[in-house]
């Protein structure tokens, strides 16, 4: 086996490789990039929809609720075309989502081109994934109630 073949191959090294060196950081930073602006323009131009090609939601279904996801397709597409109240209408909870996401790609972006590197190192507390569980069902429950169905229904 080379000596390519064998990083490749060994835990995880490949990726490893990318996610802690500045070099790794900086080519995910631009595919990320890359890719975000490509999907969007596809959507933009309306040369791709996902909308009615997923199976139904398993718990709106079964219970007849909504679950934390629902809406999160339509709101994919409003939002990657550039809809944002749209976006926040469908599934306030992924456009929170996504702007947390667009946070830590800053992040990760700006820490791969700062002069002293160091890879990211996520760690969340105890107390911070409790509170993301509740706001998550607290989300769940409010979005199942009378009024907030009249509101945005």
């Amino acid at each position: 086996m080379g000596k390519n073949q064998d990083f490749i191959t060994t835990s995880g090294g490949f990726w490893r490789h990318m996610w802690m060196t500045r070099r790794g950081n900086l080519i995910i930073s631009a595919g990320l990039a890359f890719l975000a602006v490509l999907t969007s323009f596809l959507f933009h131009t309306g040369a791709v929809s996902i909308t009615g090609i997923l199976p139904p939601c398993l718990f709106r279904v079964v219970t007849g609720f909504r679950c934390m996801g629902c809406g999160a397709t339509r709101s994919i597409q409003c939002f990657l075309r550039g809809d944002w109240g749209g976006s926040f209408f469908y599934n306030p909870m992924f456009f929170l989502v996504a702007l947390l996401v667009l946070i830590f790609y800053v992040v990760f972006t700006v820490n791969a081109l700062r002069p002293r590197y160091r890879p990211l190192c996520i760690r969340l507390k105890r107390y911070q994934i409790i509170l993301l569980a509740v706001l998550a069902v607290a989300f769940l429950v409010v979005r199942n109630t009378p009024w907030y169905q009249a509101v945005l229904y």
